[in-house]
């Protein structure tokens, strides 16, 4: 899963925001110690949302947490993987302002494309690294909730099964028929018992007999001939 950090404009906007992705150029870094084999790695990036969050945009409801430090918001967006996305964002109280919370949250809903006027904001909001010490104490409880808390992939499409092989009657020379032979008990008798049009469709599921290179298929109730398939 790739996280990335960011400003969920339609709740109270932060002064004192991050973006943080997985990347394999850049050293990682642990800011809040999370086990080796988490599938978590950081690196300061740009401050670009993934989606706006519902009900504007593609991605979940935001969850918001608070505790002394000040207070931590995320949602997850859908990827072309089918895989979920975390973004989020964290304040110290210090820093948080209402003040522009119904304007933001206005002129995202009333935006053509709302992630574009989010991505707008985050450039004017977002000044401070999430990693920064400031703000580790704020969203690094709250991280393994976060992490652990992503939606399940959405399964592609199973792939449509392969189409049965069609077999037919093989040709036989220049004839326009072939012979049918009678099949009782599994065993094909060698005396032709009337023939069957070239081409004629076989059912290799009701019988199917393989002697060396010839396939015979049910061309007929109890009757069989050698088939091709097309």
């Amino acid at each position: 899963m790739k996280f990335l950090a960011m400003v969920l404009a339609p709740l109270t906007v932060f002064a004192s925001l991050s973006a943080l992705a997985l990347s394999p150029t850049n050293p990682p870094k642990n800011p809040c110690g999370v086990a080796a084999s988490a599938p978590v790695a950081y690196f300061n990036d740009t401050n670009a949302a993934l989606c706006a969050p519902a009900p504007f945009g593609t991605g979940t409801v935001p969850t918001v947490r608070v505790n002394k430090a000040g207070m931590m918001v995320w949602n997850y967006c859908p990827s072309s993987t089918g895989a979920w996305q975390a973004q989020w964002l964290a304040g110290t109280w210090a820093t948080i302002s209402g003040a522009s919370y119904l304007a933001d949250t206005a002129a995202i809903a009333a935006a053509t494309d709302p992630l574009a006027q989010l991505n707008s904001i985050l450039k004017t909001r977002v000044t401070t690294p999430i990693d920064d010490p400031t703000l580790t104490p704020v969203w690094c409880p709250f991280a393994d909730e976060m992490y652990a808390g992503a939606p399940k992939p959405v399964s592609a499409p199973a792939s449509a099964p392969a189409p049965a092989p069609t077999w037919v009657v093989a040709k036989n020379g220049t004839s326009l028929t072939r012979p049918s032979f009678a099949v009782v008990n599994g065993v094909r008798s060698f005396s032709s018992k009337t023939t069957i049009a070239v081409g004629a469709p076989c059912d290799l599921v009701a019988i199917k007999l393989v002697e060396g290179r010839n396939t015979y298929g049910q061309v007929a109730p109890g009757l069989v001939a050698i088939c091709s398939q097309l």
